[in-house]
């Protein structure tokens, strides 16, 4: 009924409602009260307690659990503002707006809400909960859309960071969004936020999981520079066991060697070979790599101590040594005998006769036993090199008697 006083009286039942649930708390009161104060918000907006009523209500609704309702009273509260009302209850209202959205995943206008309640707020505890609950309101928009709209889903993610930087959650929400930016084959974007991460979180528990990441994504994006020294870096990460450490190091340098970094590539197998001589197989590749690559730089010391780390690593094998050991090692056995021959031919017979010869017959001692070593091995392929270079070893010795320096007191019939 409209009269003067009707205001007046729905106040008064309203306190009415609030003794008889403070008198019985289990009963109906408390709905019904809630719902005569939004009646009465309502229909005296102007009411100097209108605002206060509506207020309360709109907490109770959400400690009861009506999220729809607590939103739309704390919504008509916030639309008194054309008739003012204090800070405090703009500052509830967007409160109960933003929990109750959150809760509703309506999580766009919680966002709005929580942005808008930081300028009402003075107490730092509340303050930091309530930048907290921002970001997840971010967050959780991107998670919303990640699987039907990735793109959005990204940006969103990388929104988080800029809106609340010191949230616990934005480091979560950079690595989601470059791991979405790789599940959707944006490969250069992806290794940029992943490197990204990198130096912003040097410490946060994702760091292993980022190398190995970063070693996909510049891979895929075709940055062979960048892939292996990701590779290389997850070669010693102790959260990998060995062998994708070893096959990550192997890759590593396979990469340094197409892009012709030859020194890289050349420190990497160092590194191969001192930290995984097992197995045998690869290992003893990465010796011969050594090798060609010592003697493509013309480093005749380099490649002889790779040579002989090769009969070395295959003789210490044992009976562990494979088909391929035993043929590298015989290759090398037989290179090894290369130098021995050489220094052989170039020793002349001068006088005094007795003296050269003795060095010249050492000498080819020398390189006959290399090559006996080689041919030791059964490769029918050294073998035949090992016989052919027996066989001019003895022919130079033959033809280097005859040609050797006759000694001055000889005729020439002697």
């Amino acid at each position: 009924v409209d009269h003067e006083r009707s205001a007046e009286a729905g106040y008064a039942a309203l306190l009415e409602w609030r003794r008889k649930t403070e008198t019985d708390p289990e009963g109906p009161w408390r709905m019904q009260g809630i719902d005569s104060a939004l009646r009465f918000a309502a229909t005296f907006p102007q009411h100097e307690n209108a605002a206060s009523v509506q207020t309360v209500a709109s907490e109770e609704l959400f400690e009861l659990g009506q999220l729809e309702q607590a939103a739309a009273a704390a919504q008509d509260l916030l639309a008194m503002s054309e008739g003012g009302i204090q800070d405090s209850h703009r500052k509830t209202a967007l409160l109960v707006l933003g929990h109750a959205s959150f809760d509703l995943g309506e999580f766009s206008v919680a966002e709005s809400a929580y942005t808008q309640s930081l300028h009402y707020l003075e107490d730092e505890e509340q303050t930091a909960s309530v930048r907290e609950r921002l970001a997840a309101s971010i967050y959780s928009q991107a998670s919303a859309v990640a699987a039907t709209d990735p793109a959005m889903a990204v940006e969103h993610y990388q929104r988080v960071r800029f809106a609340v930087p010191e949230s616990a959650i934005a480091a979560t929400a950079d690595y989601d969004a470059a791991i979405l930016l790789m599940q959707t084959d944006r490969w250069q974007m992806a290794a940029e936020s992943m490197a990204d991460f990198r130096q912003r979180y040097p410490d946060h528990e994702l760091q292993d999981q980022v190398t190995v990441n970063l070693a996909t994504a510049w891979l895929e994006s075709g940055d062979k520079d960048a892939a292996a020294g990701e590779l290389v870096r997850v070669s010693r990460l102790e959260s990998e066991d060995s062998e994708v450490r070893r096959a990550a190091l192997w890759q590593a340098v396979e990469l340094y060697t197409e892009t012709g970094d030859e020194a890289q590539a050349r420190a990497g197998w160092m590194d191969y070979v001192a930290r995984f001589p097992l197995p045998l197989d690869p290992a003893m590749e990465a010796r011969n790599a050594l090798v060609e690559l010592y003697k493509q730089q013309g480093d005749a010391q380099g490649t002889i101590k790779w040579l002989n780390a090769i009969v070395a690593a295959d003789r210490e094998a044992g009976s562990a040594a494979s088909g391929r050991s035993k043929s590298l090692a015989a290759h090398a056995t037989l290179e090894l005998a290369e130098p021995d021959r050489q220094a052989f031919e170039m020793l002349t017979l001068d006088a005094p006769l007795e003296k050269s010869l003795a060095r010249k017959k050492a000498m080819m001692e020398t390189a006959l036993a290399g090559y006996a070593d080689a041919a030791e091995y059964g490769i029918s392929e050294v073998t035949t090199q090992a016989t052919f270079r027996v066989a001019e070893i003895y022919r130079d010795f033959g033809t280097a008697l005859m040609d050797s320096e006759r000694p001055s007191d000889l005729d020439e019939a002697a």
